[in-house]
This record gives C-alpha cells, structure tokens and sequence, in this order.
C-alpha cells in the first residue's frame, strides 16, 4: 500500500533481494512518507527498494525485468468507480502467473470482506476467479480492526516449493521466521506458526459457499464490493 507497510514487512525478510513497488497515487504515498514515517519504517532508504507510481495494470502489462517470485497485491476494492477492478479480472491473474511470475511464484491478494454478514458480497467470485486461473488458490482470512469485520485473501500458486499450506508444521514456521526475520527489525506482531493454521481455519458457511460459487471476474462479468 501507499504508506509503505507492506514493503516494510517484506523488507524484514532477509532472503529478500529486492522489493518492486507500484501506487497509482503519488501524492499520496509522498504525504504519508512524511507524515507516517512510522509505518514505511524507512523503506525509501533500503536499496533493495524500488518505486514507481504508475497504474499496476499498465505497469505489469509492461514490466520487462526479471520474473517475480512473489507477487503481492495490497490494492483497492473492487468498486464500480475505482481504477483497480482489472486487477481481479481472470485474463490479469492468467497473464501475470504465465509471464511476469517465476516458476515457483506465490501470488496473494487481497479478496473483500470475509464476515459472516458480507463474505458474499466479492470474496467468494474473487475466490473462484483464482482457482480458475491457478493450479492452487486457499482462502483466508485476518481480523483488521479499523475494518470492521475479518478481511479475505487468497494465497495461490501453480507449484510451490513448501507445498500442503494448510498443514505446515508450527515449530517449522517458527524456526523459519526465527532464521529469516533480521535482528534489528521490531518482531511481527500477529503472524507465527500457531496462527498459521488458524488463518485457513473459515467459518463452515463460508467454506460452503466458496466451494458453491460459480461467478468468474472478468471484464463482461464484474462483480463490485458495495
């Protein structure tokens, strides 16, 4: 996002050589550098991050550098007046995992709204969407306060190198965040291996009706957050 946060917990990772950035809203991202230092956490001064402030669509349609191992879409809701629906439109998943991922890449996006009273509303289509243009697509969700209710996201790849997501092991995720987080980083706050599993654990309704849904995104057939 804008402020720089999502950088900022990837740049924590030490196995992390560089960190490709795009926000449509220039002005918005050099007020909140000034403004919320606290959230970039100096990410402008790491070298291994870079910034451009284009619209993503047209900078992945372009990007001709070096194939993404991860891709991570911290973008706005899918409205009807927004610039960023393309970006949960089938054709853009499909062209972004066949040209701009590495064999091995993860994709993950932010999927909508995932509480009992408005799961339907976009993250279930946003959902199938995925699965219909990845190998592998799992659903899950984290509570964000200022949001109001649990917020979805799905995690999709065609081959992963640690496979069987749902059941890693906690102690190994513990060890790995141990080993790879750097020293002088402030320690993450939410995520461990214990809440791993927790984050694919849905609400049996939900899980119904991600399995039920049959809407796909695409440009003739959008579906809007309201």
């Amino acid at each position: 996002g804008g402020e720089g946060a999502t950088a900022r917990e990837v740049l924590k990772w030490k196995t992390v050589e560089k960190v490709v950035m795009c926000d449509i809203d220039e002005i918005a991202c050099k007020i909140c550098r000034e403004q919320l230092p606290e959230w970039n956490a100096g990410v402008y001064e790491d070298p291994r991050f870079e910034i451009y402030y284009e619209d993503a669509l047209k900078f992945m349609a372009e990007w001709s550098g070096p194939k993404f191992d991860v891709v991570i879409m911290d973008i706005s809701d899918p409205i009807e007046a927004g610039p960023g629906v393309a970006l949960y439109f089938k054709d853009f998943y499909e062209s972004t995992a066949r040209e701009k991922m590495s064999e091995g890449g993860v994709l993950v996006t932010q999927s909508g709204c995932c509480g009992l009273l408005n799961y339907f509303e976009c993250f279930t289509t946003i959902h199938n969407t995925l699965r219909n243009s990845f190998k592998h697509a799992h659903p899950y969700a984290v509570d964000i306060p200022a949001f109001g209710c649990p917020w979805g996201y799905n995690l999709c790849y065609n081959t992963c190198a640690h496979p069987d997501v749902f059941n890693w092991d906690p102690t190994a995720v513990d060890k790995r965040i141990q080993d790879n987080i750097k020293a002088e980083c402030l320690p993450l706050h939410d995520y461990d291996g214990h809440r791993h599993r927790g984050l694919f654990s849905l609400p049996k309704v939900i899980r119904k009706a991600l399995a039920e849904e049959t809407k796909i995104m695409t440009k003739d057939t959008p579906v809007f957050l309201t």
